[in-house]
């Protein structure tokens, strides 16, 4: 039906263009194009026009974009392990980014290379890919599906002649590979080829364990989890693998639910279908603020971030390929990364503007704060500069704003949603946009009495700081320009370090 009413009729400008996700995400996640489109993505204005239009509704979650990508960042992590085969799996994996993954939640394929290769696995990424081809087929474009199929199938086939297993953090994608393609294309060789080859990512990592071959030396455990089971999953007909896997992590209660987001893909943005895609979800709202977890996954990210959105005891979805990192003990890459120059300056590029949804709430804080505290003390070290005995800038960036915040939470005791939101108010202006450096100048006299005498001497220290490179005109900084603080008797650069 969707397929006879695409060829009559076609399709919206709207439809078109959120099926299109290979050239909407590439273009819209290019370095700074993505942090406008972000920014944009968090303003009440830009959310109405985008309703008045293309119909897209002004309540719905719409997801990050990211130009530092997946594959940009798994690239360097990568590292030969020698395949050791179980069962039917080869131990050898090449990962389908999928467009959601790559552009929109690149931080998952950090978490898969980091626990397949804490299993033993060997696992690269798929050298050249395109959209899986689900928007399209949805939407009834069967030419379209037709020209992914031809375009990806012969890359994803050869790596299987060569040995490789396939994955993908998306249900949707493996879905579209093992009983899409092949109900399509019954005939094609290379089709079942893939077919075969083709798991999710719990299913392979529970294939592994029935073999003896999974890790269980688990270091934390995860707690309450409800873990809503994407739909696009349950009809693979696998089974409940990933609440198995996570369920070996002492420690831990995973709670499944097996009812609908109703997310499933573009319904919940629309404008049309937002008010039935948010009845949908109600009943798994329900039994999710009911639980009020530790935490919340979904092995679909949209889905997740459907329901934590409509939730009031969950503020924020995961993937359960994070929580099994983080049982593991294993690092977060992107932070254990970006003490480097340039990939600091990169994650300044990607994120500047922090939302509830990026923080962790005060319980899980204080689980994971001494790990963090010390990935942000090594991050800063690359990003202070000393201006004599008793001065010194700190550049500052999401990462370093992120700890700051979460630090104030914890001090303050601030869990209810107006005090966060006053403190994202408050630390945000921080983050450098792209354009800008922001950087904390820091009066480091630990003697109170001394500080404040030496503060009264140096009003106006701020307008005499400033940066040259080279032959290069000086530029000065502009000190807060949102506050006020200088008075008589002190200094507006009042902010003071004591250890």
């Amino acid at each position: 039906a969707k397929a006879q009413r695409f060829k009559e009729k076609g399709a919206s400008l709207r439809d078109r263009t959120l099926t299109s996700t290979d050239r909407l995400l590439s273009t819209t996640s290019i370095p700074l194009v993505d942090v406008t489109v972000n920014a944009l993505n968090n303003t009440g204005a830009f959310r109405k026009a985008l309703a008045a239009g293309l119909d897209i509704h002004h309540e719905a979650p719409l997801p990050k974009l990211h130009s530092k990508t997946l594959r940009k960042r798994i690239k360097p992590l990568i590292k030969n392990i020698e395949p050791q085969p179980v069962g039917d799996t080869t131990g050898k994996v090449a990962l389908y980014a999928t467009c959601y993954g790559n552009y929109n939640s690149p931080s998952i394929g950090e978490d898969f290379v980091k626990v397949f290769q804490h299993n033993g696995i060997h696992i690269d990424i798929v050298p050249k890919e395109q959209c899986c081809g689900m928007p399209k087929l949805e939407l009834g474009d069967l030419d379209s599906v037709d020209a992914l199929k031809q375009a990806n199938i012969p890359v994803l086939a050869k790596l299987v002649d060569e040995g490789y297993d396939l994955t993908a953090p998306i249900p949707s994608c493996v879905l579209m590979y093992k009983q899409e393609l092949p109900l399509m294309y019954p005939n094609d060789p290379d089709v079942l080829k893939v077919q075969a080859a083709f798991y999710d990512p719990f299913e392979y990592l529970w294939a592994r364990h029935r073999g003896d071959a999974l890790n269980t030396d688990f270091k934390a455990a995860l707690g309450s989890v409800a873990y809503q089971v994407a739909c696009h999953q349950r009809v693979q007909n696998i089974g409940l693998k990933t609440r198995d896997v996570l369920g070996l992590v002492d420690g831990s209660e995973i709670t499944a639910y097996e009812r609908c987001s109703g997310h499933d893909g573009t319904y919940a943005v629309k404008k049309e279908t937002r008010d039935k895609s948010v009845k949908i979800a109600r009943p798994t709202v329900r039994k999710v603020d009911e639980q009020a977890p530790d935490r919340f996954i979904s092995d679909c990210p949209m889905a997740g971030e459907h329901i934590a959105h409509l939730s009031t005891k969950v503020d924020r979805a995961e993937h359960p390929m994070t929580l099994l990192r983080e049982a593991y003990g294993l690092s977060c890459s992107y932070l254990a990364h970006s003490s480097a120059p340039t990939q600091g300056i990169l994650e300044e590029i990607t994120m500047t503007h922090l939302t509830r949804s990026d923080l962790w709430s005060l319980e899980e804080y204080a689980a994971r704060r001494a790990d963090f505290r010390a990935e942000v003390m090594a991050h800063k070290k690359s990003r202070q500069l000393a201006l004599g005995e008793h001065a010194r800038l700190y550049f500052e960036d999401a990462t370093t704003i992120r700890y700051q915040i979460q630090e104030m939470l914890r001090i303050e005791r601030v869990f209810e949603p107006e005090g966060i939101e006053e403190e994202l108010s408050a630390y945000n202006p921080l983050i450098p946009d792209g354009h800008n450096w922001k950087a904390t100048f820091m009066i480091e006299i630990p003697d109170p009495a001394q500080r404040a005498i030496r503060l009264g001497e140096m009003i106006g220290i701020e307008d005499q700081v400033w940066l040259q490179v080279g032959d290069l005109d000086r530029i000065v900084p502009i000190a807060d320009e949102d506050l006020d603080r200088t008075t008589a008797d002190k200094t507006h650069t009042n902010r003071t370090r004591n250890k």
